[in-house]
């Protein structure tokens, strides 16, 4: 199921002016926490690279999640990564040594009611097997122990 053009352009009109609302109004976040990693990834095998960024990732989304826990609301955003040598200055995070690799603030939300974010069909994302080949639906088969034909 495809979805419709004008309704991606909306989409990412939504996530522009979301972008947009959260630069103009970042100075007025209370906490912003910057997670980090011991090293550069500039020269690393897509291996490497992946491996680099493989703890930083959960550690971060796991952080977010407890803020969550706690009434507090969280965004990972890597916006200020084209001045990020100019962020590690102020910062006194030594450049060479440490890359950031995004930006969290930290805030109480304004409101409680929270809803899911609006996603593509998993069957859009999702392949089986091979790229290419859609998702099936297999109620009836253990999905780790299915073998396709």
């Amino acid at each position: 199921m495809a979805v419709p053009e004008e309704q991606e352009e909306a989409t990412r009109a939504s996530i522009l002016a979301s972008a947009q609302h959260l630069i103009d109004h970042l100075h007025e976040v209370p906490v912003h926490v910057i997670p980090c990693i011991e090293g550069r990834a500039g020269n690393l095998s897509a291996v490497e690279e992946a491996a680099h960024w493989s703890a930083i990732l959960p550690a971060a989304w796991s952080f977010m999640l407890a803020a969550r826990s706690r009434g507090l609301g969280t965004v990972l955003t890597t916006l200020h990564l084209d001045v990020e040598q100019e962020a590690a200055n102020v910062l006194g995070i030594p450049y060479e040594q440490v890359m950031q690799v995004g930006l969290i603030p930290v805030a109480y939300t304004l409101g409680t009611e929270f809803k899911p974010a609006a996603r593509k069909p998993l069957e859009s994302v999702l392949h089986w097997d091979r790229w290419g080949t859609e998702a099936r639906e297999k109620e009836d088969q253990d999905p780790c122990t299915y073998r396709s034909p």
